[in-house]
């Protein structure tokens, strides 16, 4: 036997909304390692918290809580409450020891953590030094977003056996029993399809997270998925499906959200076909799409097959206003026409300016508060709701390498590039503005 250790790490950040974000990476590879019967699969979400408002866990997404802590040097200036989210390390430790007390001498153990944002990490790291204290024995290894834009900064704290760059869970298990010297399951890939092990979670809030594809044929200047998975696949309809209805019958929640990046990409031969099966099933989930979808996309039969198959949030890339800027940063994928046509093809089919939200990019360096609100104004225009999206550098991303490239601080801290502190440091935009607009935004919102 051996022994597998999955952490999803806490949160040290300024707020934490919780848009049905799921340990997703960690819960895929639990249920990889959980088709070998030799192995142990433990699992320690260090944020568990149950949402307490009904509205909130009816819709499977809302605040979180944290506790208020010390803010690390480089955000003394920033005028904002910094917090840390999850479990106590005590808290942590004990479980660690518990899983500790039952492995036999000299069963292989290894502990992984996952690290989503880049200025998570001390998360992360927290985590890491209450696996050495307390299993000192266990290899230690990172992975997530964060240990694949930031391997470097992630190697120099000197807290891992091992630092996973990859995203492919199969390989990546075979990293790790290559690391514990043990020999890999005669399944392999051909165990069937993949469903994260969301029954090791302690709370579900009602929601589940997926990705019926990984990647984007896209490849924007201030995005990183090119960067993260450069290729781009699609799971079988079937396996979608599949996924849903366990999800549905199985596990009974009630909402489920998209963390694709590129949902409609091709959509008839991939979103119709499994969408159209789940519609023949009766569906009975909520479907949300936090990451953007493509507005180009959506036409008039797309839309209401988003209906049909029961999506109740959806969520538009528009980012600038500028439409040469538009097509400098992602090739023309979008522009103010596009996101109209959209926007109403989706009204037609019954969704409501709420349902709408239009993601448009705030304290870029290439936009200043000015075209921002000419952007508000438009989105609100089309008959949807504008929504700001912080920008954050992300590394190995053209525009976040010229900004690295006047600020080098910015890169070798990553907690520099938060996104609620970056347009305050570093665009020129100071918080009241963005307060004011944000303002203005739910004002027009009210009376629309």
């Amino acid at each position: 036997m051996y022994n597998i250790i999955l952490i999803n790490p806490p949160v040290y950040d300024f707020t934490y909304f919780n848009l049905w974000e799921k340990p997703l990476g960690l819960l895929n590879l639990a249920s990889a390692f959980g088709a070998d019967e030799r192995c142990r699969v433990h699992f320690i979400d260090c944020v568990p918290e149950r949402l307490k408002k009904k509205s909130e866990y009816d819709r499977g997404a809302g605040k979180l809580t944290g506790v208020r802590t010390d803010k690390p040097e480089c955000f003394k200036t920033i005028k904002r409450n910094f917090h840390r989210y999850g479990i106590g390390i005590g808290e942590l430790e004990e479980r660690l020891l518990k899983i500790k007390s039952g492995i036999k001498p000299g069963e292989p153990s290894a502990v992984l953590i996952g690290a989503m944002m880049t200025y998570w990490y001390m998360g992360a790291f927290e985590a890491a030094a209450a696996a050495r204290r307390v299993m000192p024995q266990a290899a230690v290894a990172l992975g997530g977003i964060y240990a694949r834009l930031a391997p470097e900064h992630a190697g120099r704290s000197g807290l891992f056996d091992y630092i996973e760059t990859g995203f492919d869970v199969f390989a990546i298990r075979e990293n790790i029993l290559k690391i514990l010297n043990v020999t890999a399951p005669g399944c392999g890939r051909s165990c069937g399809s993949l469903i994260p092990a969301y029954h090791l979670l302690e709370e579900l809030n009602n929601s589940v997270s997926l990705a019926t594809s990984t990647g984007c044929p896209y490849r924007c200047s201030y995005c990183a998925s090119g960067v993260l998975y450069p290729r781009y696949s699609v799971k079988p309809a079937a396996a979608i499906v599949e996924e849903l209805s366990y999800y549905k019958t199985a596990l009974g929640v009630k909402n489920a959200a998209f963390y694709d990046d590129a949902l409609l990409y091709k959509k008839e031969e991939n979103f119709y076909r499994w969408a159209d099966e789940w519609i023949k099933t009766g569906g009975g989930i909520d479907f949300h799409l936090p990451n953007a979808a493509h507005a180009s996309m959506i036409d008039e039969k797309c839309a209401a097959v988003m209906k049909a198959a029961g999506f109740k949030t959806v969520r538009l890339g528009y980012e600038f206003y500028d439409k040469k800027k538009q097509d400098a940063a992602s090739g023309g994928k979008v522009s103010g026409a596009v996101l109209k046509r959209a926007v109403a093809n989706l009204k037609k089919e019954g969704f409501n300016a709420g349902d709408i939200g239009v993601y448009i990019l705030f304290g870029h360096p290439a936009c200043d508060i000015v075209e921002t609100a000419n952007a508000v104004d438009f989105v609100f225009d089309c008959g949807a709701t504008p929504g700001l999206s912080l920008y954050s550098p992300i590394p190995r991303t053209p525009d976040a390498e010229a900004v690295f490239a006047q600020n080098p601080e910015i890169l070798s801290e990553p907690l520099l590039q938060n996104k609620t502190v970056f347009f305050q440091l570093y665009s020129g935009i100071d918080y009241g503005q963005y307060y004011d607009l944000k303002t203005r935004i739910q004002r027009l919102r009210s009376a629309g």
